[in-house]
């Protein structure tokens, strides 16, 4: 692929990255007060008047707007472009770290059978350059890790903003969890990477919920609920989609990063405020950039 064509790609997922933030939005202003998100489209919660497609355009609507409303002038909170474009910047990251060489889902191997025509027992088909990972590899992988990052990200603006996290919240990353887990091995396209093998992937389903209970058991130890909003269903999220040497290392990881700043506080009380949520965000990027 010519550099044009790889940057015009990376432009698209980023705007593709602000849309799903966009939607992140509407989900982080009303699921904790149980209201639909879908309906009524977007409005303005001040004098609830219907945003116009063209004030509803990710990042760049806020400041042409100046951060008011077109209609009551009341202000909107910085809140939303920066949910938006940190979802961006969080897809196009992932998918580029995805795009490297060697990087794989944490239970598939690498490298893996190139092409769905070898899986089925083509032995003839051509195998790319070992230092291309396969386009099914790098959608599924970003596929996985954004959902997982974005139900963080939501989650954590939410316990941020003192509210309560719904469970429903999670509920996506959960069901695309176990999908990976215990349906994908059955069908050709899992075959892709390797055999498949369901009890293994039960096994090790389970091994990923056993690390993430573990993690969830240190934090309940280390600290009070009150600072642990929203952590034990994002460690089952976090353990279903990551694997259980990964959990245990962002887990573990995430509750020593928030021991520190809360012991810190004194000299860093805006440190401090930050919930153990938003550590377990920032070493799950590690994990998808790096890992």
């Amino acid at each position: 692929m010519s550099q044009i064509l790889w940057l015009f790609l990376l432009l698209w997922i980023f705007c593709l990255g602000a849309v799903v933030g966009s939607f992140l939005n509407v989900v982080i202003h009303r699921l904790p007060q149980r209201k639909s998100i879908v309906y009524p489209p977007s409005h303005c919660p001040f004098c609830e008047s219907a945003i116009r497609w063209y004030d509803n355009i990710p990042i760049l609507s806020w400041f042409m707007l100046r951060g008011r409303c077109r209609d009551c002038r009341q202000p909107i909170s910085m809140r939303y472009p920066v949910v938006e474009a940190l979802s961006a910047i969080l897809l196009t990251a992932v998918f580029w770290a995805s795009s490297l060489p060697g990087r794989d889902l944490p239970h598939l191997s690498w490298p893996p059978t190139w092409s769905l025509a070898e899986a089925l027992g083509d032995t003839t088909a051509t195998k790319p350059a070992a230092d291309s990972p396969p386009r099914l590899l790098i959608i599924m992988r970003t596929f996985q890790l954004s959902v997982l990052l974005w139900t963080l990200l939501a989650a954590t603006v939410i316990a941020m903003e003192s509210q309560r996290i719904p469970f429903t919240l999670f509920l996506p990353a959960v069901v695309l969890g176990l999908l990976l887990w215990l349906v994908l091995p059955w069908l050709p396209e899992f075959g892709v990477f390797r055999s498949p093998d369901p009890i293994e992937a039960i096994f090790l389903a389970g091994a990923s919920l056993v690390a993430s209970a573990f993690v969830v058991f240190l934090a309940a130890w280390s600290w009070g609920p009150e600072s642990r909003r929203g952590f034990t269903p994002a460690m089952y999220c976090t353990g279903l989609l990551l694997g259980a040497p990964r959990t245990l290392v962002v887990g573990a990881g995430a509750i020593a990063v928030f021991v520190l700043t809360q012991t810190l506080v004194p000299w860093t009380p805006t440190l401090g405020r930050v919930p153990l949520i938003a550590w377990l965000l920032v070493g799950v990027v590690a994990v998808a950039l790096f890992w």
